[in-house]
Order: structure tokens, then C-alpha cells, then sequence
């Protein structure tokens, strides 16, 4: 998806395997913007106390650097949330970090289906009386999506354009 953000194709090494990213990587966009790439610890190929130490490094991020304006919180539309999810926007409530949920991988289910799991996760966020943003829907492979997610980023960064 950071390929398709920065319209830079091969600048970030990708794999149909989940886990590859494992350490934090920056991403400088202009004199404002930098993206940050965190390990998931979700869905991955690697030992469960490797996914651990992800998870606390993700929530020591996101939970101390003052800097950060928003973290987009990246959910696979097939699998929709899942508890460690729930964890850290638990945590990034408590510690007033602004997040947006997106879901990714778009292309791999029946367009209702994402429909659903938007609305499911909404729906779950309100219940549990969290900043609910309304869920961002992306695509990498067919770019849907992309272009609503840039100018959200471009808003925050206070950008006129990406």
C-alpha cells in the first residue's frame, strides 16, 4: 500500500507472505509528511513471541511519539478485526492518539462484503464509545481507494497535494 501512496513502485519490498515487515521504516514525503511502517502482528508468518515483541513495539510508538498525527490502523477486509486490534485502539484511546481504521485488501472479497465489515467495524467502534472516522476502503492492486486515502494524509500533513 506505501508503493501506491507514494505512487513510488519498489520503494517498499512486499510479499504475498504477511510479516515482512519486522523493524520500524520512515518514509519522508515532502518537508511535512513521513510514514511510518510498523511490523503487523496480526496475521503473520513468524513465532507467536516474535508477534509479541511487535505488538509492544507497535504500542510503545503509538502510545509515546508526540509527533504523530495520525496512525492509520491497517485491517485485512477478510479477516476484519481482530483481538490485538481491539487492544491497541484500546490503547490509542487512552492515550488520545488519533487512529483511522482501513481496510485493505479490497479487491479480495465481494464488494458487499466490505460493505459489511465497514459497517461491522463501525458499528463495534460506537458500541465500545471510541473516536469513530469513518472506515477508509483500499485497494493496492486496483488503487481503489488510494487516492481518498492520500488526501486524507494530505489534510493532516497540511499539504495542498501529495
Amino acid at each position: 500500500m506505501l508503493n501506491a501512496l507514494t505512487r513510488q513502485w519498489g520503494v517498499v519490498r512486499t510479499s504475498d507472505k504477511p510479516g515482512l515487515t519486522q523493524t520500524i521504516n520512515f518514509f519522508k514525503l515532502g518537508t511535512k509528511l513521513c510514514l511510518v511502517d510498523l511490523p503487523g502482528y496480526g496475521f503473520a508468518y513468524a513465532k507467536e513471541e516474535v508477534k509479541d515483541a511487535w505488538e509492544e513495539l507497535v504500542k510503545e510508538y503509538v502510545s509515546t511519539r508526540v509527533s504523530l498525527k495520525r496512525v492509520c490502523l491497517l485491517i485485512d477486509t477478510k479477516w476484519g478485526v481482530k483481538p490485538r486490534d481491539h487492544e491497541l485502539i484500546s490503547l490509542m484511546e487512552r492515550s488520545q492518539t488519533k487512529y483511522q481504521v482501513v481496510l485493505t485488501k479490497t479487491d479480495t472479497v465481494f464488494p458487499i462484503d466490505v460493505a459489511r465489515r465497514a459497517m461491522q467495524i463501525e458499528e463495534s467502534l460506537k458500541a465500545n464509545n471510541s473516536l469513530v472516522q469513518p472506515v477508509m476502503m483500499v485497494s493496492s492492486k486496483s488503487g481503489a481507494g488510494i487516492r481518498s486515502l492520500r488526501t486524507v494524509l494530505s489534510k493532516i500533513a497540511r499539504f495542498a497535494k501529495v
